[in-house]
């Protein structure tokens, strides 16, 4: 299985680290591909920084040669929904992915 680790700002060194924990937790039962946009925020911190991420997080999404899966390292699952409107793979973020363990951990989260 071919996943993309698609972070959503143009920091390398947060693809890298998000790539690499994904590849030290999957070990060889898959193969991770970093993707850090080629424009947008360095890092996302305002409703217009979403916006222009959104754009970027889309674009990559699409023009990336073929996978099975799409990670989105990315904080609030920017464009997940999207991607899922668009692609015919499974779209996962981080924070979907993060939250769901959480409720399978405890009674409660977030509160």
């Amino acid at each position: 299985m071919r996943i993309l680790c698609l972070n959503g700002n143009t920091t390398k060194s947060i693809t890298v680290k998000v790539g690499d924990e994904m590849r030290r937790t999957l070990g060889q039962s898959a193969t991770v591909i970093d993707c850090t946009p080629e424009f947008g925020p360095a890092i996302i911190n305002t409703r217009v920084d979403i916006a222009v991420a959104s754009h970027a997080i889309i674009e990559a999404a699409i023009n990336h040669e073929a996978v099975d899966a799409i990670m989105l390292a990315v904080s609030f699952d920017t464009s997940r929904d999207a991607l899922r409107e668009v692609l015919s793979i499974p779209v996962v973020g981080m924070t979907e992915a993060s939250v769901a363990l959480a409720r399978m951990q405890g009674r409660r989260i977030g509160y």
